[in-house]
C-alpha cells in the first residue's frame, strides 16, 4: 500500500511550504521545492500517531522544545505549541473521528465492520453503508484524557470580561486583560501625571511633541473608547507608530492625580479648504462620569478651540450635555 505522506498531510491540516536554495552565483531562475519545517514535520508524526500508525517523534521534538521555550515567546503556532505539550497529551487525545464527526448523523443502515487494537493499544473502530463504502473511522487513544471540572461562563463584575471559570486558560487571559483594563477603569493616582502636576502648566496637554508616557496614557482611553462604541480602528497613534501633528489631546485627571478619562482635537480641512478644528473622541472611565468633569473644562475648550465640530456618531448623552451647555449648534457644523 502506497502511503502519500503529502495527500495525507494536507488531509490532517499541515500546509507544505516552497522554497529554495540559495545560490553563490548570480542567476535568474530558481528551482522551487516544496517541505515542511522542522516544527510541522514534528506536528505530523505525533498526528500519524494518533490515528494509530507506528511514529515515535521523541528524538525530533527533544531537538525543537530548548529552541521553543528559550525564545520567550508569548504566542505560539500549533506546531510549537504541541511540541511543548507533548509528553503530557502523548496517548491521551480520547477519540478522534475521520470521514465523519462525532455528532455527524449518519445513515441508519452503516453498521460497523471491523475492529483493530494496534500493538500501542489504540482501537481503530470502522463504519461502512449498504454500498460497502466506509464513513467513520474512530480511533480510541490507549489512555483517556484526564477528566477536568466542569467550567461556567463568569462575567468578571469590574473589567467586563467574559471567562471561562474551571478552565486555566482561559483564567489566566481574564487576568491577564483585568490587569490592563482596570489601569483605566478604576484608576489610581499617576506618578507621572503628579510630577507633570507640579513641572507644567497644561500637564494634561498632549501634543505629538510630549513624552512617550502620555501618548501611552491617551492610546489605552483612545482604545477603551473603541471598545464601549464598537468602532473598527482606534483614534490615536499606539507606542511606537507615527504621531499625529493634526491631533491635540487632553488627559483628564481628578484631585487625586488619577487619569480618569481623555479627549481628542483633530484639526481637519473643509471643502473650502478652510481649517477647522473638531472634537474627535472623548472618554471617561464610568465611575466618574456625571461629575462635572467636562462641564468643567468646557469653557476653557470653546476660548481655545472656538466653534468646533463634534465628529459624529454623537451619544445621547452628548447630545444632552450639549443641550444643557446651549452648545447644540455644534453638531451642525
Amino acid at each position: 500500500m502506497e502511503f502519500d505522506a503529502y495527500q495525507v498531510s494536507r488531509m490532517l491540516g499541515i500546509q507544505w511550504e516552497h522554497f529554495t536554495y540559495r545560490s553563490r552565483v548570480g542567476q535568474k531562475d530558481f528551482f522551487w521545492h516544496q517541505g515542511m519545517r522542522a516544527n510541522d514535520v514534528a506536528l505530523f508524526l505525533m498526528l500519524l500517531e494518533q490515528i494509530g500508525f507506528e511514529c515515535d517523534a521523541s528524538y525530533l521534538i527533544n531537538l525543537l522544545r530548548p529552541e521553543i521555550l528559550t525564545k520567550g515567546k508569548k504566542a505560539l503556532t500549533r506546531s510549537e505549541l504541541a511540541i511543548t505539550t507533548f509528553e503530557k497529551k502523548r496517548h491521551r487525545h480520547g477519540e478522534l473521528y475521520l470521514l465523519a464527526d462525532r455528532e455527524k448523523n449518519l445513515p441508519l443502515e452503516s453498521k460497523i465492520m471491523g475492529r483493530i487494537t494496534t500493538r500501542l493499544g489504540y482501537g481503530l473502530t470502522m463504519k461502512q453503508n449498504p454500498d460497502g463504502q466506509i464513513v467513520s473511522i474512530c480511533i480510541r487513544s490507549p489512555k483517556q484524557p484526564r477528566e477536568r471540572p466542569g467550567t461556567k461562563m463568569e462575567r468578571c463584575p469590574d473589567c467586563g470580561v467574559s471567562w471561562e471559570k474551571g478552565d486555566p486558560d482561559s483564567s489566566y487571559a481574564h487576568r491577564q486583560q483585568h490587569q490592563k483594563l482596570m489601569r483605566y477603569l478604576h484608576p489610581q493616582p499617576h506618578k507621572q501625571y503628579l510630577r507633570a502636576m507640579q513641572t507644567e502648566q497644561m500637564p494634561g496637554l498632549v501634543s505629538w511633541r510630549s513624552a512617550g508616557w502620555k501618548h501611552r496614557e491617551m492610546h489605552n482611553r483612545a482604545l477603551a473608547f473603541k471598545r464601549e462604541m464598537q468602532y473598527e480602528s482606534c483614534q490615536w497613534a499606539a507606542p511606537g507608530q507615527p504621531r499625529d501633528r493634526d491631533a491635540v489631546g487632553y488627559l483628564v485627571a481628578n484631585e487625586e492625580g488619577a487619569i480618569i478619562g481623555a479627549y481628542c482635537f483633530r484639526e481637519r480641512t473643509r471643502l473650502n479648504q478652510s481649517k477647522q478644528w473638531t472634537l474627535d473622541w472623548i472618554w471617561i472611565c464610568p465611575k466618574h462620569r456625571r461629575m462635572g468633569h467636562l462641564a468643567r473644562r468646557w469653557k476653557g475648550l470653546r476660548e481655545a478651540f472656538g466653534d468646533f465640530a463634534i465628529e459624529h456618531p454623537v451619544s445621547d448623552e452628548m447630545k444632552l450635555f450639549l443641550s444643557k451647555q446651549g452648545d447644540s449648534a455644534l453638531l451642525s457644523l
